[in-house]
């Protein structure tokens, strides 16, 4: 596998005069790399062998984005493939196809990647073309990794190291899907989002018996805040009434306090026929004395919202 990844490397390096002179081999790495894409299911496989073999597809994926994202045929199975490793349960194994996926987005958001299509009119019509067709491969990468920052059970026996850890793959998750709004834009993203959040809801998560797909969904819907149109008027009206119902537990009365926050410029912009605030600032004040993390947030939250002073006048 290690001779495979070399040459992949090697067709896209500068001393390979280029795609175009090494496709001959390239058209030969890529169905050896695709031919074993059963082996990542096998429960036989040693976890070290499945890690070498999802390294194989990341690589081919960063190696070859630009073809890939020409949005043939053989590329949407390349991209498949990827989203098979993205759902891997090991999260070592799924987070080496996040690079591949920033690129990915990159490369159909770029106005470089569509210069050879020559008149305008040509251009936005391929690029059309391309933010359609991976439309459901983006929208299939949010549900993915959006369960993937779901405090475990266990939390709280983490070690420091541990727990650092969790925290940079929130982080590496919150990025992924900032780049999913780039292409699937901000609001069709938080409809995704809010989907889980309503499942969630649905699981026992506001009797305080399964907080954590709650706090995860709503650690997502934060993360996205920045993407979502501040005219935004079918899912956030459903999102704010939900926010006093949950229980208060600590992490997610910390996410919750912070998704306040981070969508203070929404609240403020909302009709005043929609009495969302008073409730929220009830939730602010509960973090600020429940522990040093929520009170963090809900300050933050505060500060936000203080400085929307037109639905804070007349709020009250």
């Amino acid at each position: 596998m290690k001779f495979t990844s070399e040459l992949i490397h090697f067709t896209v390096s500068r001393d390979s005069c280029g795609i175009t002179e090494q496709f001959p081999l390239i058209q030969i790495l890529i169905p050896h790399v695709m031919g074993l894409k059963e082996q990542l299911k096998d429960s036989s496989k040693d976890e070290e062998d499945v890690k070498a073999i999802a390294r194989l597809f990341a690589d081919m994926g960063d190696s070859y984005v630009d073809l890939i994202a020409t949005g043939s045929g053989d590329a949407m199975q390349i991209v498949n493939a990827l989203l098979e490793v993205t759902s891997h349960s090991e999260f070592d194994i799924s987070s080496m196809t996040f690079n591949f996926w920033h690129h990915l987005k990159r490369n159909l958001t770029g106005r470089d990647s569509y210069t050879s299509c020559g008149s305008e009119v040509s251009i936005e019509a391929e690029r059309n073309r391309r933010m359609q067709l991976f439309r459901p491969p983006f929208e299939v990468l949010v549900s993915l990794v959006s369960s993937r920052v779901e405090y475990p059970e266990d939390f709280h026996t983490f070690s420091e190291e541990d727990r650092r850890d969790f925290r940079y793959a929130r982080y590496a998750v919150s990025d992924v899907l900032l780049d999913a709004t780039d292409v699937l834009g901000g609001d069709s993203t938080l409809k995704i989002l809010f989907m889980k959040l309503i499942q969630a809801c649905g699981s026992g998560a506001e009797q305080n018996q399964n907080w954590q797909p709650l706090e995860a969904a709503l650690f997502c819907i934060q993360a996205i805040a920045k993407s979502v149109s501040i005219e935004e008027k079918e899912i956030l009206p459903q999102v704010m009434p939900l926010l006093p119902r949950f229980p208060h537990q600590e992490q997610l009365l910390q996410t919750v306090c912070s998704t306040i926050g981070a969508f203070s410029k929404w609240i403020d912009a909302a009709p005043a026929e929609l009495p969302i605030l008073p409730p929220l600032v009830d939730i602010l004040n509960k973090g600020m004395s429940t522990s040093e993390a929520t009170a963090a947030a809900a300050s933050v939250a505060f500060k936000y919202i203080c400085e929307g002073t037109t639905s804070l006048s007349t709020s009250f």
